[in-house]
């Protein structure tokens, strides 16, 4: 099957990704999503592939597969279709394109967000994390009001390493979905996260092209996909 204009396009972002300053016109946003969801269509016949590698790799080495901490309830189906991809897509896609109140705000999203997780730790010291926090944000907001043009400039002229970093950080941050022992994850990694770097790549490249919430729109589609076993399972209970 002959690529489409669209993959060749965002193939093309991946290995030379740009800074567009403002979104590109799009005369049929429905055809334009489709075409890009197209994209994390392949992403996924890709990861059937290498499922079946790696799950006979491990199957060979004698290697568990991690497990899935997901839960099974309407909640939970409404984080992974709703509230996750806004939430993860405001977090790694929004600042992409960079103004300092944009990154400000993430920062605190993304502040609260690992906040919580660290406070589930039994021993960990709440009153150090604050002061180190308070310090931190002091010194760093100086630093950016003082350095803001350096920094603008700087964003744009590396942007292509901030683009893959976002996109590498988006995936790897899918392991902590699952639970298991060391050699699991090293074993398996590759079917627990590349289809995610995929689509963190394909959510900013669209966020930069079309705007951000395309990339919401990719990613709640993409999160449906797995969602809708769920819910047959929720609506089929008796």
């Amino acid at each position: 099957m002959k690529p489409s204009s669209t993959f060749l396009r965002f193939w093309g972002y991946v290995k030379r990704p740009v800074y567009y300053s403002s979104n590109i016109a799009v005369p049929n946003p429905l055809k334009t999503f489709w075409e890009l969801f197209k994209v994390n269509l392949y992403s996924i016949l890709g990861l059937f592939i290498l499922a079946f590698i790696f799950v006979l790799l491990g199957t060979l080495l004698g290697v568990e597969e991690p497990e899935n901490q997901s839960e099974d309830d309407w909640f939970y189906v409404f984080v992974v279709i709703v509230f996750a991809p806004l939430l993860e897509e405001l977090i790694f896609r929004w600042p992409l394109r960079y103004s300092e109140n944009r990154v400000t705000i993430v920062a605190v999203i993304a502040f609260i967000v690992f906040y919580s997780e660290l406070s589930k730790i039994e021993d960990f010291d709440k009153t150090a994390f604050w002061i180190l926090f308070f310090g931190g944000a002091v010194a760093v907001g100086v630093g950016a009001n003082f350095f803001k043009n350096q920094i603008r400039t700087f964003w744009i002229l590396h942007f292509k390493w901030i683009y893959w970093i976002f996109g590498l950080i988006f995936g790897l941050t899918h392991l902590a979905n699952y639970s298991g022992e060391q050699i699991s994850f090293l074993v398996y990694w590759p079917i627990l996260c590349t289809h995610q770097i995929v689509t963190g790549l394909l959510n900013g490249y669209a966020r930069m092209r079309y705007g951000f919430w395309y990339g919401v729109a990719l990613h709640a589609a993409n999160n449906t996909i797995p969602a809708v076993i769920l819910i047959v399972e929720l609506l089929t209970e008796k």
